[in-house]
This record gives C-alpha cells, structure tokens and sequence, in this order.
C-alpha cells in the first residue's frame, strides 16, 4: 500500500524490473515507458502487452496496435485489426473500414519483411496483402456511394456514376 516508498526502494537499489511492476500494476504508463525508453529492449513483452490492452480498453487502437507490435506480439495486433475492421462494416463505417484493412496489408507486409530477413519472399503473404489492399480499395469506394444517399452531399451524380463503375470492374460483374 506505500507504492510512494516502495518506488524509492527500488530506484535507490537498482530494481528495475520491480520498479516497471510497480508501474505496470498503478497503471502509470508515463513512467513505464520512460523508464523502458532508458532500458532499450528489456521490457519490450512486460510493458507493452499490458499497455496494449490498457489503450484498447480505453479506446485508443490505433496507438494499442502499435503497442502491440513494440510487445513482439504482432497477432494480437492482427486479431485487433481483424475485429476492428468487422465492427466498421458491422456498424456501415466503410472508410474506417477501407483504413482497417490498410493497416492489416501493411502489417501483413511487415511481417513477411521481418520473417523473411528484409525481402518479402513468401508468395501467400503477397497474396494476402494484396487481398487486403483490394478490401481497402472496395470500401473505400463504397463509403462514396453511401454518403451519396445522405441528406445533405457535395457529390455529383458523375462522381457516383464513376465509383460504381471501379466497384462493378473490380468485382468482376
């Protein structure tokens, strides 16, 4: 209960891990990540997994993905991203969507880029990220015709006449 103290404690006897505990349990983050910032690499999963969930749980994902991916945990990332982007086509917010999916092509991306030592070689991660940068193009386009139907647009007839004609070719109607 003196977290006061026990923070003296362990600075004054060079307890870095119990200190960063201390920190991760009283959720005082700014601390956390000054004091990881000053021990590169050390509590890279320790830190960041609970600091994930913590940005996550208080609606700040896009910076809980990052922390995810400083965590080494970069499916957790992946499975975010992927209820992310269900919940904006669930709810009919397709330009979220169409970013959701941007992340996960670049993710995907990413990912192969460090498995494969720099040079993306896996042909299924290509396949992948291309799918998902197909996705992104679809919902992007879609969030034009939606906002068509709105009460109040800026968007003419010829504009809506054009993103439907990407959508059908993309398709393949």
């Amino acid at each position: 209960g003196e977290d006061e103290l026990a923070r003296e404690t362990y600075a004054k006897l060079g307890d870095i891990e119990s200190l960063m505990a201390l920190y991760v349990r009283r959720t005082q983050w700014d601390e956390a990540l000054k004091l990881a910032d000053e021990h590169k690499g050390k509590f890279d999963s320790a830190l960041f997994l609970p600091y994930a969930e913590y940005l996550a749980l208080h609606d700040r994902f896009d910076e809980a993905l990052d922390a995810y991916r400083r965590s080494g945990r970069p499916d957790q990332s992946q499975n975010m991203m992927e209820q992310l982007t269900f919940n904006a086509v669930l709810e009919g917010r397709f330009k979220d969507a169409a970013y959701y999916y941007w992340l996960m092509a670049n993710e995907t991306l990413r990912a192969a880029a460090t498995s494969g030592g720099g040079a993306v070689k896996d042909r299924t991660a290509l396949l992948q990220f291309q799918e998902h940068l197909h996705c992104a193009d679809l919902y992007f386009a879609y969030q034009h015709i939606q906002s068509f139907f709105l009460p109040f647009t800026n968007l003419q007839p010829e504009m809506l006449f054009q993103v439907a004609r990407f959508l059908m070719n993309s398709l393949g109607a």
